[in-house]
């Protein structure tokens, strides 16, 4: 047997960053006395949502990167499930980090991470399993040399409850491939009148979409550049305005991000009802649901989801804690009702 010519591929374990930490004050006084990740969403530790979507998405290792609390955070891991499971969880403080930007340079001069990953916050809720992003972040590097990260985006109209209600952004998508052409992103408040649609986007494309029913749910694959990107940066402190932004606007750097795009019945408006918009586009995937935490607004909305069951089956009836009954009401096993009762 001629072992010689015989090519073995070996497939690199998933591994990926979570960010614990928000470096900003929208969940104060909440996260006064101990980390975001740590508060009850419907009776849960936040985290244990995001823990559960890698481990079912085949991540072998998280690295849990925390600032604030990050004593409490490691305590809380230590006792968990996540200190016996097959996915390993490794807390990592980083004490002088300001910014998510400092964040990702502590963890890339760690050298932690060697191939492709998954970076996401320690708050996102979602019942999908991310193979599809990976394999559709590993697709578009094939075609795509210069690609380095592969972000996920949930469509959500303007009256959509998860909206953010304190950044909005309009994202600029080359149709069919999902490739990110621009994105201006701007303060919720005041509101722009209008958007500013680069000149050479218009003039290298024959046709682009202009996306403003884009929710960004704080998940996307990157390449080990992306940490590299940022240690070289130290202006990059922000994912949105500063990283992205620099990558899209940088001739020199030759970069490039796609958009992999939630749609259908998960995406729920205002008023409760289903959309029906989204096909046709080759970059759009129909199934699951993925939303962050971001703001005291967010948590209302995603709680919401989740006793309405559009995060099935993360619902409060999934342990044996809660059974569920009509009207979408959750119901202890130690509570009795009495028939009067409404």
């Amino acid at each position: 047997m001629d072992t010689g010519s015989a090519k073995v591929e070996e497939k690199e374990e998933l591994k990926a960053v979570v960010l614990a930490d928000s470096f900003d004050e929208l969940f104060q006084p909440l996260s006064l006395n101990k980390p975001r990740c740590l508060l009850p969403l419907c009776n849960v530790p936040m985290i244990e949502y995001t823990l559960e979507m890698l481990a079912q998405s085949g991540v072998v290792e998280a690295i849990v990167v925390c600032k604030a609390h990050a004593d409490k955070l490691a305590a809380y891991i230590k006792q968990s499930q996540w200190a016996r499971g097959q996915m390993k969880v490794v807390v990592r403080a980083v004490r002088q980090a300001t910014t998510l930007g400092d964040a990702l340079r502590a963890v890339d001069e760690s050298s932690a991470i060697m191939a492709d990953f998954v970076l996401c916050a320690g708050v996102v809720i979602s019942n999908m399993n991310l193979g599809r992003v990976v394999a559709a972040h590993v697709a578009n590097k094939k075609r795509d040399a210069s690609h380095v990260m592969t972000m996920l985006l949930q469509e959500a109209t303007a009256g959509h409850r998860r909206r953010d209600k304190c950044d909005e952004s309009v994202y600029f998508v080359e149709p069919g491939s999902g490739r990110l052409l621009a994105l201006n992103s701007h303060a919720a408040v005041p509101r722009a009148r209008a958007t500013v649609i680069p000149p050479d986007v218009i003039t290298a494309h024959a046709e682009i979409e202009v996306r403003a029913d884009l929710a960004d749910t704080g998940v996307a694959v990157c390449s080990p550049d992306v940490l590299a990107l940022f240690t070289e940066n130290f202006d990059y402190h922000l994912m949105r305005r500063d990283f992205i932004h620099g990558i899209l606007e940088s001739d020199i750097l030759g970069k490039t991000i796609y958009a992999h795009i939630l749609a259908g019945a998960s995406s729920l408006p205002a008023d409760g009802a289903a959309p029906a918009g989204g096909e046709g586009l080759a970059f759009v995937s129909h199934g699951g649901y993925a939303a962050g935490v971001t703001d005291t607004a967010a948590y209302d909305a995603i709680s919401r989801d989740l006793i309405g069951r559009w995060t099935y089956p993360l619902c409060p009836d999934n342990s044996a804690a809660y059974t569920y009954n009509r009207g979408a009401v959750y119901k202890a096993a130690s509570v009795r009702l009495d028939r009067a009762s409404r």
